[in-house]
């Protein structure tokens, strides 16, 4: 079985071939290959394809043994959230944080996941950090205003 190279299935990832692309990267024995990069790109294929468990899977490798990839650390957040595992959706999106402190996103969906949560501290506390690195994002504006919000302090809220 012909295996198109990494390059072409990069080529098809970018194309949005999502499905076209896992199938070329199950040709790939990943197990035994310890490709990383292969299995990054199977990773990003699940988790846009909404095969949260897939793509969980797939990242929980690839931190194994890369524990210092953030973007790979974000995209397991993201599985864990979007598969309802707050606890461990949390504790990915602080290890992105601490790996990389201005990657933005992960501030932003850990605020919602903390307001989620009923966290609204913490929320009101990582949006306000993440204002020291990107002041002019409306976004943590509106995740402190929502929080104040559902904790009732509305004086705050308005401000």
């Amino acid at each position: 079985m012909e295996k198109m190279n990494l390059d072409g299935i990069n080529q098809l990832v970018v194309d949005k071939k999502f499905e076209e692309a896992k199938n070329e990267l199950l040709k790939y024995d990943l197990d035994q290959d310890k490709n990383i990069e292969a299995l990054k790109l199977l990773g990003l294929c699940n988790v846009n394809l909404e095969k949260y468990k897939e793509g969980q899977i797939n990242f929980e490798t690839v931190v194994k043994y890369d524990p210092d990839d953030a973007s790979s650390w974000f995209y397991l957040a993201s599985c864990y959230d979007n598969m309802d595992d707050r606890l461990h959706a949390i504790t990915a999106y602080l290890k992105v944080i601490e790996l990389r402190e201005n990657f933005i996103d992960a501030y932003k969906n850990l605020c919602v996941l903390y307001i989620r949560n009923e966290e609204q501290q913490n929320a009101i506390d990582l949006a306000l950090k993440a204002l020291e690195l990107e002041e002019d994002d409306y976004t943590f504006y509106y995740i402190i205003g929502t929080a104040y919000m559902s904790i009732k302090n509305f004086e705050e809220s308005v401000k």
